[in-house]
């Protein structure tokens, strides 16, 4: 009788150090599908702000450009320009 007690909490033990192996596998892959989800996400805002920036200058040389053609075709404005 002891001899099967011991048994079945050895075997009661095994299969707890099992699922708490498994269950520690799972938590450490949550954590780096969270970690790798977090980096998308940052690596696509980073993206969003770059584009945003560039657009940013692209409008700002297209307004220089057009106040440089405007100044050269029309000098008698350039009186009354806040941007000269």
């Amino acid at each position: 009788m002891a001899a099967r007690l011991r048994e079945d909490l050895a075997r009661a033990d095994a299969e707890r150090e099992a699922l708490a192996r498994e269950r520690w596998v799972e938590l450490v892959e949550d954590a780096y599908r969270e970690h790798a989800e977090r980096e998308r996400e940052a690596a696509e805002e980073r993206e969003r702000r770059e584009a945003k920036e560039q657009q940013r200058l692209r409008d700002a040389e297209e307004r220089r450009r057009i106040q440089e053609q405007i100044a050269r075709e029309n000098p008698e404005l350039l009186a009354y320009s806040q941007t000269a």
